[in-house]
């Protein structure tokens, strides 16, 4: 009975989905969700309404016919060879690694050369939920030439609406913008939306721009060769001049796409050995400054001016440190876990940690204090689970 009442259920949403996407029209009864809402953890004032998270929570078909589109885009039409290499962030054979090492051999190249590196790191202000409904459409329009497809699309963005309640009060509310929180679409929908920007020619981009989903990173680099009084053929100034002519083509993108680049968390590092650069103008993100760091953390690495590792390993340290330490007193002050559990922390827990993105940041490790910062974590774990005295 329940394998002919599936069989029914399927039948069902096969003739349903064939009609759906006949027509370009979404049923009325998939694009109502409700919104779930969930308080951000570590905040220090819950009566801001960006304290909290919102979880969508929508109808099955839909999430169905969702991933029957999205297997049409990657199998049939091979959507994604057609989207530009620098995005890295929801894509197949790629990862936050991949990108950070690709970000960390631009930098390395410069320093080497004895060069200059300029680093901005962007943020884009509430990216998948602000992006308009023009800016998606123009993008499909471009990269996806199966009209059907696009107006299914464009069909469901546009007729969505989400139920949500506080207290006792309840309200739908009609989406206006953004691709859909948690839909099965939303990560191609963005890298396709982001496409058009990774994809800008040499005189609208002439720094390098590379993107893991909203985490965008643009780099600026200078190799020139000496004059003959010895000194260095370029300054600082040229690598903002650069930059600076980038950043204006990024914040016209994020105009034109209803989006907006946040100053205050934009910043950017100057990656080289020279002690003494400096700029005569700052660099500004649609009329405002952003800072000027000595480091900065990039998809869960920390990467210092000249790219030491010293900062990233002690962070480290210091974390997989209070982690044995957390577990150890879990129990209790004296007995602790049995020395297999222990083990077993060790290795799902502090190894996992330890060994991210180790081929990036292992040329780190030749330094003494380094390695005795390393060393001091092995030890440790090693006294926690032998039960030796430490």
């Amino acid at each position: 009975m329940l394998q002919k009442g599936w069989a029914q259920v399927k039948t069902a949403f096969a003739e349903i989905a064939k009609a759906s996407y006949a027509l370009g029209h979404t049923p009325s009864s998939w694009c109502n969700a409700t919104g779930v809402f969930l308080p951000k953890p570590g905040k220090s004032d819950y009566c801001n309404p960006k304290s909290f998270r919102t979880i969508t929570l929508a109808p099955v078909p839909l999430k169905w016919m969702e991933r029957t589109i999205l297997w049409h885009l990657e199998t049939d039409l091979d959507i994604y060879s057609k989207l530009s290499k620098k995005q890295y962030g929801f894509r197949r054979g790629c990862s936050t690694i991949a990108a950070v090492h690709k970000l960390v051999r631009k930098l390395e190249f410069a320093i080497l050369n004895q060069g200059m590196a300029l680093g901005t790191f962007l943020d884009i202000e509430g990216a998948f939920d602000n992006v308009s409904f023009d800016a998606i459409e123009r993008a499909l329009n471009l990269k996806c030439k199966s009209r059907g497809v696009n107006r299914w699309i464009m069909s469901m963005i546009r007729n969505r609406r989400i139920l949500v309640g506080l207290q006792d009060e309840k309200r739908v509310i009609l989406i206006r913008k953004g691709c859909p929180q948690g839909g099965i679409l939303s990560p191609f929908l963005w890298n396709l939306v982001v496409n058009e920007l990774l994809e800008y020619t040499w005189d609208k981009m002439p720094s390098d721009l590379q993107g893991f989903a909203d985490d965008m990173s643009l780099v600026s680099i200078v190799t020139a060769p000496k004059r003959p009084n010895g000194k260095p053929g370029y300054d600082a100034d040229t690598l903002r001049e650069v930059t600076q002519k980038s950043l204006n083509s990024i914040n016209a993108w994020c105009k034109r796409s209803g989006l907006k680049l946040s100053h205050l968390k934009s910043h950017c590092v100057m990656f080289t050995n020279r002690r003494n650069w400096s700029f005569d103008r700052p660099l500004k993100v649609d009329g405002a400054e952003i800072d000027v760091l000595g480091s900065t953390k990039f998809l869960g690495i920390i990467l210092d001016s000249k790219l030491s590792w010293n900062e990233h390993i002690d962070n480290l340290c210091k974390k997989t440190k209070g982690i044995l330490m957390q577990c150890r007193c879990v129990v209790g002050p004296t007995w602790g876990f049995k020395p297999a559990t222990m083990r077993w922390v060790y290795d799902v827990m502090v190894k996992p940690i330890l060994s991210y993105g180790a081929t990036i940041w292992v040329n780190g490790t030749k330094t003494k204090h380094n390695q005795q910062l390393l060393s001091g974590v092995q030890r440790l774990a090693n006294v926690i689970i032998t039960q030796g005295r430490s």
